[in-house]
């Protein structure tokens, strides 16, 4: 599976971040490993200096007690780590809103704590969302037309949105398509001020038309469109 990257379209800033189908992104799933295991470490460690400047004697006892009072308050604070976050910002999953006994699994997964992303490729797929009332528990809409033409993406991509807008979903939303017709879906969503996908999975060729390299040069085109897209807000 290959990994896409989502690019928010915020005027005021230019955000990647690894998106991939099972986990959330690299930032939040580093998190655990920079956090609380950081801190047990750093415990650790001060509590074997502790012990080692008591014992042997090599500096003044208080320095040795200092470090063991560090090291507990290190473990005191492990749990603060989670105290402000969404746990479903841990864990996401696209689901696709067209597949049968969707719905019976998207409560499974919220049950469990699981962040749900609305795969949306069909107007079919919109009116299903809408109407299961599940939109509220949801992260955010993934609206993925699969036309193979750029216009017919586009028309059915605005369509989409315009199903989510009569339906009064206000969440999230992340556009993109598959191959040439991906680039046109992009621009029409930065211009509607939402965020972008592209990688490899769905996009292997670039806004002209040659084969990417790989994810790097996908990146950097999305990135040069909201650059552009910025500029035309400035001026």
């Amino acid at each position: 599976m290959g990994t896409a990257w989502a690019v928010s379209s915020n005027p005021r800033s230019l955000g990647l971040q690894s998106e991939e189908s099972s986990l959330g992104s690299e930032a939040e799933r580093t998190m655990i490993l920079y956090g609380p295991m950081q801190r047990l470490l750093v415990a650790v460690f001060l509590g074997a200096a502790g012990s080692a400047i008591v014992l042997a004697g090599v500096l003044p006892t208080w320095v040795g007690w200092f470090a063991f009072i560090v090291g507990v308050l290190q473990l005191a604070f492990i749990l603060t780590i989670f105290s402000m976050a969404d746990p479903t910002r841990f864990y996401s999953v696209t689901v696709n809103m067209g597949e049968d006994g969707i719905l019976e699994l998207c409560e499974l997964l919220i049950e469990r704590g699981i962040g749900i992303e609305a795969g949306l490729l069909s107007l079919r797929d919109a009116h299903i969302f809408v109407q299961s009332g599940i939109a509220p528990r949801c992260k955010r809409v993934l609206v993925e037309p699969l036309d193979a033409d750029p216009d017919d993406a586009v028309a059915l991509a605005e369509a989409i949105e315009q199903v989510l807008a009569d339906g009064g979903v206000r969440l999230e939303q992340v556009h993109h398509g598959d191959g040439i017709a991906s680039w046109a879906v992009n621009r029409r969503a930065i211009a509607r001020g939402h965020s972008i996908r592209t990688g490899l999975e769905d996009t292997p060729v670039l806004p002209d038309g040659r084969i990417a390299s790989g994810n790097g040069e996908l990146v950097a085109a999305a990135v040069l469109l909201l650059k552009q897209a910025r500029g035309r807000a400035i001026s």
